[in-house]
């Protein structure tokens, strides 16, 4: 039996399009060191005119990835959009278990590679690999990053967020990570994507934007290190360059908690200190109370309160929100390859089923 699944798997293998790509052709700083010389890859492009580019960095769990795919695709319907799927697992039978569609492209990392990176280990670096890697197949003015837990909730999401990006803004994101556009959602024009010496690979100190912004990096620890992508935003606010940030509540302890509310300094102050150091970060209002949200989607909050992981606490979701104060986005949060995803694949199907 194992021997006809691996004769199964290599004829599989053998029937794709199999390529290396020099780790030199995707990366620019000096830590690409950290990867293989050469990264063997398995492609299935389709390459269809598109205004914006989706690349979603997956690990695993194919239900879950095609679960966003689905989504992706009925809910962006102004925004030409190209959907292109990294699969980091090395699985064939992931790779095959994913959606085919005239506007997905499906890209398979051979072997799963798990550095252990100064940063977080192999996830933060995992995905910068993975997240290059669709960046290099990418030919939109516009790319959209996600990860594979994510769903829109309202139509023409991105063309919304892509509304953001005028009066010289070449980047936003649904939510913050402490006060910076989390990378995991953002949309960027392809210029900065392309700036010289800029890629996705974490460092370990953050030491120009942390001695311009010492007040604000007192405050957050997380402020001291780069994570996956955040060079791109670290690069727009050194130049002064604005960055667009949606309004979004929700997190680990509270389904409407400040993404500033995890820090000994409360979010008031934090949020004070960067409107006087005059940081060029652009913080859409929430136009949406509390009680307004909790009526209105009451049964997402139930699902958060059934829980993440099995027989943990309840514990909830990141909810974006647009310019109207209507939930136009959710981030499930806290990695793939652990969590128990059967409410989340569920809740997310009947949404799916709504917004069809």
């Amino acid at each position: 039996m194992v021997e006809a699944i691996y004769i199964f798997l290599s004829m599989v293998f053998q029937s794709m399009k199999s390529q290396f790509i020099p780790v030199a052709d995707l990366f620019q700083s000096e830590d690409m060191k950290l990867y293989p010389e050469k990264i063997e890859l398995y492609l299935d492009i389709k390459n269809p005119k598109s205004e914006i580019d989706i690349v979603i960095t997956a690990h695993n769990l194919p239900n879950l990835t095609n679960l966003a795919v689905q989504n992706y695709l009925t809910t962006e319907k102004q925004s030409m959009i190209h959907i292109i799927v990294v699969e980091s697992s090395g699985s064939a039978a992931v790779f095959n278990s994913l959606l085919e569609h005239p506007r997905v492209s499906k890209i398979l990392l051979k072997t799963d590679i798990r550095i252990k990176g100064q940063i977080h280990g192999y996830a933060s670096y995992g995905m910068s690999l993975s997240a290059q890697i669709g960046l290099k197949y990418s030919n939109a003015p516009y790319v959209f990053f996600s990860h594979s837990d994510m769903l829109a909730c309202k139509e023409n999401f991105l063309t919304f967020l892509k509304s953001k990006l005028v009066n010289g803004i070449r980047l936003a994101s649904f939510t913050q990570r402490h006060i910076i556009p989390f990378t995991g959602c953002m949309l960027v024009q392809k210029n900065l994507l392309l700036e010289q010496k800029l890629d996705w690979i974490p460092k370990n100190q953050n030491t120009a934007v942390v001695n311009k912004f010492k007040k604000v990096a007192s405050f957050i620890h997380h402020f001291q290190c780069v994570d996956s992508g955040e060079s791109f935003v670290y690069h727009e606010i050194l130049n002064e360059n604005p960055v667009h940030v949606c309004a979004s509540r929700g997190g680990s302890q509270d389904w409407w908690k400040h993404p500033l509310d995890y820090y000994e300094t409360p979010s008031e102050n934090i949020l004070k200190e960067l409107i006087q150091s005059k940081y060029p970060i652009v913080y859409a209002p929430l136009t949406l109370s509390k009680e307004e949200f909790e009526k209105k989607h009451g049964k997402i909050i139930q699902a958060g309160y059934e829980g993440w992981w099995l027989f943990e606490k309840p514990k909830w979701w990141r909810y974006s929100f647009d310019d109207e104060g209507d939930l136009v986005f959710i981030h499930h949060g806290r990695g793939t390859t652990l969590r128990a995803v059967k409410r989340w694949l569920k809740f997310g199907k009947e949404l799916n089923r709504i917004l069809a």
